[in-house]
């Protein structure tokens, strides 16, 4: 057992997984089957038919996409879409409000699954389902775990006494990313919980779990590492001891993204404390954690392949998440996983979805010869120490606010990022120039207090405890820079907590307003109608003013220009000064939050490392 994780190119080669016993189905014969499910969860605000339009769709996504489904033969797929996002088979016909912040509605995503695959395996042995296919039915169901221990009794009862069809085995093939990547390990730990009296067993039948398949785990359930309270995002379905991987998964492989840094997005490696178990590969990519989960549109971010003559290439092979996304399908393809063969994925029409343009991928290889020359195997955290410093490297490079903004990536960026990359770059100037002066204005402050006892140090500024990291991160090399500039997002830009994070919420803002605009619009009306009449100067002389002052427009004129925005079809511009959390009269915690630390994470910096789990919190 080691310590040591891989780099995407000294990583061992795919391993060949354990073929399963071929399904026997005769006439006048025994049918014996074995059951596979492959199931994908997709992450924190994922989902396929959402996103695709866009090209946002995750690597999770692409995968399902590509998996084959024979429910004849006992070959089922399931896709659970992310939280924050609607799930109406699960009573959220519009994303619940806690959702995206605090992982809510994920145990009842795990409890579908469970409750997918027991009526699938009920139907093929029984010709019945457990529960019935109707919304209210399945909402009910996967309220709590009431249900559970039925429907093992069931399905034991099912399983025993079926002869034709004889199920021999079960097999399970796990994927998720992000927080759906937590919601796989979860899945499993519950299903053998609730479902296997006997190790290896699923209701009385051998089982297997042959391939998990994990993008940059994520847990943050109830309150995540970044709230200001001694929690660490490991509550309800994802407590430590869910996310564990279990010995007797055959093969787990585990990406974990390098460069992502927010307090909100700590990775739970697969690795136990002090070493992995001979079933774990974990793989450390560059970039940030939808770099290699995927999940970034086309143009975000104006990031992309630069060519000489000026165009930049800004498809799904100029997506820096497409290397990780293809070896993830070439190890579940070597594993048996019932994956398309590249030749069906072709003929599918599905050849987009995995493409990738040979000047990413040299770019690619360039960068991590030049950040790992040497291709020895180190620790997680090693390695996230050794992308990070070119990292920092650049960023000081082009930190000049000038100098930002001349970058081709920034330049071709759509509005709203161009001006959420360059208020948190603001934002990291105003940091680094505490830092700096700190040290002259703790002598000032000590010098002007004396030396009295009741005289206390000024308190460091925001990540003064990594100025040494940012003052000594050595300047990238120019293709490193140029990796950096096309291919890695900036997700602490991107990632806004008082802003809307998708169209939904732009579209809730929207309606907000006109509903306000109509109400005001009412009242208009009736005065006119009022002033018209002469009803408006009988009765009391109070009654007459109240009725001769025309209402007052409850909306703002910074309100009523995103009105008129919305209106045309497009959406705001939202910045640091005018936060979307302003466009009501409503304090709620995305006010609070913006008072506390503006619109990104608060107390926290680009120059903060990661927060990584393996069980507990690592320190390096």
């Amino acid at each position: 057992m080691s310590k040591v994780a891989y780099t995407p190119d000294n990583a061992p080669s795919a391993r060949a997984g354990r073929p399963v016993r071929p399904n026997l189905c005769e006439p006048g014969s025994t049918c014996r089957l074995t059951l596979s499910f492959s199931i994908f969860f997709d992450g924190t605000r994922n989902h396929l038919t959402e996103d695709e339009p866009s090209g946002a769709h995750s690597n999770v996504a692409r995968l399902f996409k590509a998996c084959e489904e024979r429910n004849n033969e006992g070959v089922y797929r399931l896709y659970v879409q992310g939280v924050g996002t609607p799930f109406p088979e699960i009573g959220e016909p519009r994303p619940h409000k806690d959702g995206a912040a605090k992982g809510t509605m994920g145990a009842e995503r795990i409890r579908y699954a469970f409750l997918y695959i027991a009526n699938e395996v009920s139907r093929k042995v029984s010709r019945r389902l457990l529960v019935p296919d109707r919304p209210r039915d399945i909402t009910n169901a996967v309220k709590n775990d009431d249900l559970l221990p039925r429907w093992k009794r069931q399905l034991t009862h099912m399983l025993t006494a079926s002869e034709n069809p004889k199920i021999d085995g079960i097999v399970f093939d796990l994927f998720g990313f992000s927080r759906g990547a937590a919601a796989a390990r979860s899945f499993l730990n519950q299903l053998q919980r609730h479902f296997c009296d006997v190790r290896g067993f699923y209701c009385g039948v051998p089982m297997r779990v042959r391939f998990m398949g994990l993008f940059d785990t994520v847990a943050s359930v109830g309150y995540a590492d970044s709230f200001p309270l001694p929690v660490e995002g490991h509550q309800g379905w994802g407590d430590e001891s869910l996310l564990t991987i279990p010995d007797d998964v055959e093969q787990c492989v585990h990406f974990v993204a390098a460069h992502e840094a927010r307090a909100s997005f700590p990775v739970d490696l697969a690795r136990r404390p002090h070493a992995y178990q001979s079933n774990c590969l974990e793989v450390v990519y560059p970039g940030m954690h939808s770099d290699v989960g995927g999940g970034y549109g086309l143009y975000s971010q104006g990031k992309g392949t630069w060519f000489p003559d000026g165009r930049v290439g800004q498809t799904h092979a100029d997506k820096l998440s497409q290397i990780a996304l293809n070896d993830m399908y070439e190890r579940a393809l070597a594993a048996k996983v019932p994956l398309r063969s590249r030749e069906d994925v072709d003929r599918a029409g599905l050849q987009d979805e995995f493409a990738i343009r040979p000047e990413l991928k040299a770019a690619f290889d360039a960068y991590m010869a030049a950040v790992a020359p040497d291709g020895s195997g180190r620790s997680v955290e090693a390695q996230v120490l050794a992308h990070r410093r070119p990292y920092l490297g650049w960023r000081k490079q082009i930190l000049n606010r000038d100098e930002f903004a001349r970058q081709l990536f920034v330049r071709r960026s759509g509005g709203q990022d161009r001006n959420d990359l360059i208020e948190a770059n603001d934002e990291m100037i105003r940091q680094l120039q505490e830092i700096a002066s700190f040290p002259q204005r703790q002598r000032e402050h000590m010098r002007r207090g004396g030396t009295g006892p009741d005289h206390r140090p000024l308190p460091p500024p925001l990540a003064y405890e990594f100025r040494e990291d940012w003052e000594e991160a050595p300047a990238p090399a120019q293709g490193v820079a140029a990796f950096f500039a096309q291919y890695v997002h900036d997700s602490r830009a991107h990632f806004l907590l008082t802003d809307p994070q998708d169209e939904r919420e732009h579209r809730d803002i929207h309606d907000r307003l006109e509903a306000t605009d109509r109400r005001y619009q009412q009242d208009l009306e009736r005065h006119r109608q009022d002033m018209a009449s002469g009803r408006a100067h009988r009765g009391s002389d109070h009654m007459i003013m109240q009725r001769t002052q025309a209402p007052r427009d409850p909306l703002t004129p910074r309100q009523r220009s995103i009105l008129d925005v919305y209106r045309r079809g497009e959406n705001p511009l939202y910045t640091d000064e005018y936060p979307a959390s302003s466009t009501d009269d409503v304090l709620d915690g995305r006010d609070l939050v913006q008072r506390i630390g503006g619109r990104r994470e608060p107390s926290w910096s680009y120059l903060h490392k990661r927060q990584i789990f393996a069980i507990s919190r690592m320190k390096y």
